[in-house]
């Protein structure tokens, strides 16, 4: 049973305190309505059996001096969405900003720091929204810390199948990925690079060895051999280049302008200098003109 992103505000839609919210189908319809694939009605069943379970007697959930009920929405982690305030008010503002949603999913699957999700979106489309609603959006609609892949895999097949296939790219490849789909320029070395792919390369080969006997295999494990050899060998010349640098580092001699460097006495012939023991001369007083 695949849990879902919207885990926590299903969460809420169970425990409002009207008869629908006992209705699995309507609650399934209410994630539906924010544009999110329905959640499986075993997994809401689920939910709502652990959550009745612990429901406190006279349970009001926006009364802020019923303190079971505090407690409860609390430990549960949907007190604020029963009791929004304006961070929670902007965070679901965020679903219906249609650029600026699919942004901030996008690189919240790629597991950014919020802080950071909010400096991109402010700068890619002139908003303003800050960490801790990106936080927000992050734990009640789009909470990626919840699902493990194959939970992603089941909740991705439900959309188009090529955004489905970026989607799965920004999970696995991590931040990097995530700026790379979004279009976020940044600044990747060179040698990270081919060693990743290196790496890439060996485990591909070690799959591939795995196999039975077949003219395919030895191809595709010959390709990898090869490729694997060549990433090798611009490794080897990145680090030959970086030793010449180096080495003509070794060879720079600092040359001064001119050969000789002017003593004290030079400058300051009369001797009147700092610790020479010469009088000094004092300035005559300014005039009351110069005042």
């Amino acid at each position: 049973m695949a849990r879902h992103p919207c885990e926590y505000f299903i969460k809420y839609l169970v425990t409002l305190p009207r008869p629908e919210a006992q209705d699995d189908v309507w609650v399934q319809n209410g994630v539906q309505s924010l544009g999110f694939p329905p959640p499986d009605a075993a997994y809401v069943s689920t939910l709502r059996e652990g959550l009745y379970k612990n429901l406190p007697p006279n349970y009001v959930p926006n009364d802020r001096y019923n303190r079971p009920s505090v407690k409860f929405l609390r430990e549960e982690g949907i007190w604020s969405l029963h009791n929004p305030d304006s961070t929670v008010r902007s965070a679901t503002e965020v679903l219906v900003a249609f650029k600026v949603r699919r942004l901030v999913e996008q690189l919240l699957l790629g597991r950014m720091d919020p802080k950071e999700v909010a400096k991109k979106v402010n700068s890619r489309l002139s908003v303003y929204y800050t960490g801790a609603i990106i936080k927000t959006y992050h734990h009640y609609y789009w909470n990626c810390d919840l699902l493990k892949s194959d939970d992603w895999v089941e909740f991705f097949a439900q959309y188009e199948k090529s955004e489905a296939s970026k989607s799965m790219a920004v999970l696995q490849g991590g931040p990097a990925m995530a700026l790379h789909i979004t279009g976020f320029r940044q600044h990747l070395e060179s040698k990270d690079m081919l060693r990743t792919m290196q790496e890439g390369l060996f485990f591909d080969f070690l799959d591939w060895q795995k196999q039975p006997r077949s003219t395919e295999r030895t191809r595709s494990m010959s390709n990898l051999a090869k490729a694997a050899s060549q990433v090798d060998v611009r490794l080897s010349e990145s680090d030959s280049a970086l030793r010449d640098s180096l080495k003509a580092f070794e060879q720079f001699r600092m040359k001064h302008a001119q050969e000789e460097v002017m003593g004290i006495d030079d400058l300051a012939p009369a001797g009147t200098f700092t610790d020479s023991g010469a009088p000094m001369k004092e300035l005559p007083p300014a005039s009351e003109e110069d005042n």
